[in-house]
């Protein structure tokens, strides 16, 4: 197991999306495409979420990675937001990386004491 405050946050978006891979792998070791899916929506977290180690990783630092995916981040392709359903799709992946990362035995991170998921509101594009 890992020492939370020698890991930094970038690394378990590596090692989720990695235990993603190998959950939706077909009898031909191919990754199934709702696997390649997951993996995309981590990519675009991991590239969006500060730098932060992984003992960083509170009840505030949560939320504001939750505002952050809310507030509708730009593409990479447009530098236009993304939309309001990609929004909600990586605020769930985030919510499994979560539960992943808590349960993990690779990680010694758990989710805060009294941690409870909230909804999220996700905002409309400022035009």
């Amino acid at each position: 197991m890992a020492n939370v405050n020698n890991v930094q946050l970038s690394d378990t978006f590596t090692s989720y999306a990695g235990f993603i891979e190998r959950q939706h792998q077909l009898p031909n070791r191919q990754v199934t495409n709702w696997g390649k899916q997951k993996v995309q929506l981590i990519i675009f977290i991991k590239k969006h979420v500060p730098l932060l180690r992984l003992a960083e990783l509170n009840s505030g630092q949560i939320e504001q990675i939750f505002r952050l995916l809310a507030n509708r981040p730009p593409r990479f392709r447009d530098g236009n937001p993304i939309s309001r359903s990609f929004a909600r799709s990586l605020i769930r992946e985030f919510r499994q990386f979560l539960r992943w990362l808590h349960y993990s035995n690779e990680y010694l991170w758990r989710l805060p004491e009294g941690y409870e998921a909230r909804p999220v509101p996700i905002h409309n594009a400022i035009q």
